[in-house]
C-alpha cells in the first residue's frame, strides 16, 4: 500500500489526463436542425370574401428562405392555396372564406429532408366568418342622484341593413377602480334594444356594453361580428338639503326651552347622522355648543338654558348622498322673570356704571349669614376696616342674599353687618325679595376703594354707583370728623342713587331724586313698602328726608 505522500503525487499526475477525458465526453446542447414556418392572418372576415394570410419561412439560423413552395391547408388537410416565398422568406396565401375556418401552412421536405430541407408546418390560425358587422350604442341620462336608480339603453344593429338585432345577449360593464367588471346582462328585444337599471354611486359611474358576436349556428342564422359601445358616464349628484333650527323667540331667565332641529332633502327624504349646534352669546363669538344625533325622521330636539340673549344655528356636513347645509340664525332673547323698574323719563341714571352682581343661586331669596372668609377680610383691611375701628372681624358677618334687580333679573348680593343685626338683615332682604322690591347693586364697599377724606371705604363712589351697603368704618359723608353709624355695622344704605343724603355740603349723590319718589325704589314717607318692610324687621328710617337711604338696626 502506498504511503500518504506517494498517493498525493500519483493523483496529481493523473488529474490533467482525467480532465481531458471528461472534456471529450461532454455532449453539446442540441441546436435547431430544421426550418421554422409561421402563419398570420385576420381574426375575422366577411363570409364569401377572400382572406389573405402571410406565411414566413426561416432557416434554423433565422435566415429567410427564398423560393420555397408553401401551401395553405384547412384543418382537414384540403389545400386551398400554394405559392413560393420571396426574398424575405414570406409568401401571401389567399383563400375564399365560406365559413369559420382553421388554416395552417405547410412546406414539404426538400432534397434528403435534412437541415433546412426538412418539412415544416405552422400553427393554426382561425379566421371567423361573419355575415354582418354590428354597431352597439349606449344611451342614458347625464346624471343621477346618489343611491337612486337610472335606466341605460343599449341598441344592437346590423351595419349592412341598420336593422335592430333581436334575442342577443349584451353585457353591461361598469368600470370599478379602473377595471371593467360585469354588472348585468340583458337580451335585446325585437328592435334590438335592451335596458339596464343601474344604481348611481358616489363614484365609479362609467358604463359600456359589450356584444360578443354570433358564431356559426345549426339553424343557419347569420354570423354577426361583436361590438362594443362607447363609454357613458353618469355624474353623481348630491341632493340639496334644508337644515332648520326653530324654537321660541324668548326664554324667561333661569328656565329652559326646546329647540327643534329638522334636516330634509329637497325630495322630503330625512337626512341621517348628526348636526353641530353653534351658539353665540351676546357680546361673544360663535362657539360649538353640542352635537345632536337626528332620528330616522331627520329631526331632534335640544333643550337649552341660556342666561343671556343668544343666537343659535345648526351646521350639517356633506354626506354620501346629501349636500351640506347651515340653518338660519335663530334669535333667542332672554327676558327677566320679574318686572323691570320703569324709570321716569327725566330721571338721571347712576353716575358710575358697574356691572351687576352675579346671577342668583338657589330658589327664592336663599339668604345666608356667615363669618368673614380670609380672602374677604384681606380686601376689607385698609379700606372699610382699619386700626381703631369700634368693631372687629369677629363681630362682623357677611349676609348673602338673592335680590330682584332693576332689570327684572335675579342677582345675588352681599353686605357686611354687625352680628347682632345680621340675621334680621337677612330676613329683611328676604322679605323684600318676596315682595319683589328691587335693589340696584349690592357690593361690599371695599370694592370702591379707600377714601382719604372719609378715612374709610369710598362712600361717595358707592352712592354714585347706586350701591346698597352696610359696614364701613369711616367718617360721616360731608362731616368726616364725626364717626359714621356704619362704623358699627348696624346701618344699611339702600338704593343710594335714588334716595339722596343731605350733607353739610348739599345733596349727594344727586339732587333730582330728592324731590321725586317711586313706588318701588324711592321713598319719601314712612308709608312706602320699603320703609315699612325695614321697620317690620327692626330697621328704622332714622333721618327721614334728611338721609332717605339710611336705616339703622
Amino acid at each position: 500500500m502506498l504511503g500518504t505522500h506517494s498517493s498525493w503525487r500519483l493523483l496529481a499526475a493523473l488529474l490533467p489526463g482525467l480532465a481531458l477525458l471528461l472534456g471529450a465526453l461532454t455532449v453539446p446542447a442540441e441546436a435547431a436542425t430544421g426550418p421554422t414556418l409561421a402563419l398570420t392572418g385576420p381574426a375575422t372576415a366577411k363570409r364569401g370574401s377572400t382572406v389573405s394570410l402571410r406565411a414566413t419561412l426561416t432557416s434554423a439560423s433565422g435566415a429567410p428562405l427564398e423560393g420555397q413552395p408553401v401551401r395553405l391547408e384547412t384543418a382537414d388537410g384540403t389545400t386551398v392555396a400554394t405559392a413560393d416565398t420571396v426574398a424575405d422568406g414570406t409568401v401571401v396565401l389567399r383563400a375564399t372564406l365560406a365559413a369559420t375556418t382553421a388554416f395552417h401552412a405547410v412546406r414539404d421536405a426538400v432534397g434528403d429532408g435534412s437541415g433546412d430541407g426538412a418539412a415544416a408546418t405552422s400553427s393554426e390560425v382561425t379566421v371567423r366568418a361573419f355575415d354582418a358587422r354590428t354597431t352597439l350604442g349606449l344611451t342614458g341620462p347625464a346624471s343621477g342622484y346618489v343611491d337612486t336608480f337610472r335606466t341605460l339603453t343599449t341598441t344592437l344593429t346590423r351595419q349592412d341593413t341598420s336593422a335592430g338585432v333581436a334575442d342577443e345577449q349584451v353585457r353591461l360593464e361598469r368600470r370599478v377602480d379602473g377595471v371593467w367588471r360585469l354588472a348585468q346582462s340583458a337580451t335585446t328585444t325585437a328592435d334590438g334594444t335592451a335596458t339596464y337599471s343601474v344604481k348611481v354611486l358616489p363614484g365609479d359611474n362609467t358604463f359600456r356594453t359589450v356584444y360578443p358576436g354570433r358564431s356559426d349556428r345549426p339553424d343557419g342564422t347569420d354570423n354577426l361580428l361583436g361590438a362594443r359601445s362607447a363609454e357613458v358616464t353618469l355624474s353623481a349628484l348630491k341632493r340639496a338639503t334644508t337644515l332648520s333650527l326653530t324654537g321660541p323667540g324668548r326664554i324667561v331667565d333661569e328656565t329652559s326651552v326646546l329647540l327643534r332641529l329638522t334636516w330634509k332633502a329637497g325630495n322630503g327624504t330625512a337626512v341621517p347622522g348628526r348636526v353641530v349646534v353653534l351658539r353665540r352669546l351676546v357680546g361673544g363669538d360663535w362657539a360649538r355648543y353640542d352635537s345632536v344625533a337626528l332620528g330616522s325622521d331627520g329631526a331632534a330636539s335640544l333643550r337649552v338654558r341660556p342666561r343671556v340673549d343668544s343666537r343659535w344655528r345648526a351646521v350639517g356636513s356633506e354626506g354620501r348622498w346629501w349636500k351640506a347645509d347651515t340653518s338660519e340664525v335663530h334669535v333667542l332673547d332672554n327676558v327677566p322673570p320679574g318686572s323691570p323698574v320703569v324709570y321716569p323719563a327725566a330721571a338721571p341714571r347712576p353716575a358710575i356704571r358697574i356691572a351687576p352682581n352675579a346671577r342668583a343661586t338657589g330658589a327664592g331669596a336663599n339668604p345666608t349669614v356667615g363669618r368673614l372668609p380670609d380672602a374677604m377680610w384681606r380686601t376689607m383691611v385698609g379700606r372699610t376696616w382699619h386700626s381703631g375701628c369700634p368693631v372687629g372681624r369677629s363681630q362682623l358677618r357677611v349676609v348673602r342674599v338673592n335680590y330682584w334687580g332693576y332689570d327684572g333679573y335675579r342677582y345675588r348680593g352681599e353686605i357686611v353687618l354687625r352680628d347682632s343685626v345680621a340675621d334680621r338683615g337677612a330676613t329683611m332682604f328676604a322679605s323684600m325679595y318676596r315682595q319683589r322690591l328691587p335693589i340696584f347693586r349690592m357690593f361690599r364697599v371695599d370694592r370702591f376703594g379707600w377714601s382719604s377724606t372719609l378715612h374709610g371705604g369710598n362712600d361717595y363712589r358707592s352712592m354714585r354707583a347706586g350701591n346698597t351697603s352696610g359696614f364701613n368704618c369711616r367718617g360721616v359723608t360731608g362731616n368726616p370728623s364725626v364717626t359714621s353709624p356704619h362704623s358699627y355695622g348696624r346701618s344699611i344704605d339702600l338704593n343710594t342713587w335714588e334716595n339722596p343724603y343731605r350733607s353739610q355740603q348739599g345733596l349727594v349723590p344727586n339732587s333730582w331724586w330728592q324731590y321725586h319718589s317711586h313706588p318701588r325704589i324711592a321713598w319719601r314717607s314712612r308709608s312706602h313698602p320699603v320703609v315699612r318692610t325695614m321697620a317690620a324687621h327692626g330697621f328704622r328710617w332714622t333721618y327721614g328726608l334728611g338721609d332717605t337711604q339710611h336705616f339703622d338696626g
